[in-house]
């Protein structure tokens, strides 16, 4: 969805980033189970990463570290889900403290592997022990539930959250024109101007898409005068939009006279007056 393209950063990459070396970092010793050992060693030789052989499962005493949420987020950064889960999974049942750091960290890598139940076991970590989210632990699951689909829980967390920014709403108001529910989009879209959020380029292709999506030509109408309100008719992106919106809509001189008046046009703006 265009309006909000640019939600994860690490989207569209082709290698995930590693960005720890033998050379420059280490990761402390870590104990795991046996039959996990071959993949360790794999690890080990690629990165410089000592890790123990011993058979033993985790236990009270290997996680028990001077810091084990950054244990968490050293794994993360080396693309080793599996690993950094069952590491949080083994802090919670030893009723150890994660930091929101930990989870922060997980669930753009669960976006970014497309790793929908590793994301959700992420969610139940976060739901036995958190009530309330915060604005970057809960943007942080917006942007994966809406990555995935999932709007129940998406909403879900929208509601836990105790503060919300643009990024929040462009988000959630994204998810469900993507996913087709339109009035629920334009509702939201309305509950934020309400609320005091000012829409930005993100928000406005998005709008316009559901609007058109409807089709709806009097809301569409209704959002072009919010736009030309908050100052963004001559963004490329939103002109576009706007274009699109009126063909859908069925109001072709309308779209057409938005076209001429465009001081830049892009491939997409011909193909929106063409089609």
């Amino acid at each position: 969805m265009s309006a909000f393209a640019k939600i994860s950063p690490i989207q569209g990459q082709s290698d995930f980033p590693v960005l720890i070396t033998s050379e420059n970092f280490k990761l402390k010793t870590f104990t795991f189970s046996q039959n996990l050992q071959t993949h360790h060693l794999a690890i080990r030789k690629a990165n410089g990463i000592c890790v123990s052989n011993s058979p033993t499962t985790t236990t009270t005493a290997s996680v028990h570290r001077q810091n084990p949420n950054l244990d968490i987020c050293k794994l993360c950064l080396l693309g080793n889900i599996e690993r950094a889960l069952q590491y949080l999974e083994s802090m919670r049942e030893l009723k150890i403290s994660v930091a929101e750091d930990a989870y922060i960290a997980l669930l753009p890598l669960c976006e970014w592997k497309r790793a929908r139940n590793e994301g959700s076991r992420v969610y139940t970590c976060v739901s036995k022990s958190i009530t309330l989210l915060s604005l970057p632990l809960g943007n942080a699951l917006l942007s994966t539930f809406v990555r995935f689909g999932n709007l129940v829980d998406a909403w879900y967390v929208f509601g836990r959250m105790t503060e919300r920014n643009l990024f929040s709403w462009n988000v959630l108001i994204g998810g469900y024109a993507k996913a087709g529910f339109f009035d629920e989009a334009l509702n939201l879209y309305h509950r934020m101007l309400w609320v005091g959020v000012r829409p930005d380029v993100y928000t406005f292709p998005c709008v316009l898409r559901t609007c058109g999506g409807m089709p709806d030509l009097v809301r569409g109408r209704e959002i072009h005068v919010h736009v030309s309100r908050y100052g963004f008719e001559s963004d490329v992106d939103v002109v576009n939009a706007f274009i699109t919106m009126y063909v859908k809509c069925g109001d072709v001189d309308t779209a057409r006279l938005v076209f001429d008046k465009m001081p830049n046009r892009d491939r997409i703006s011909w193909n929106a007056m063409i089609i």
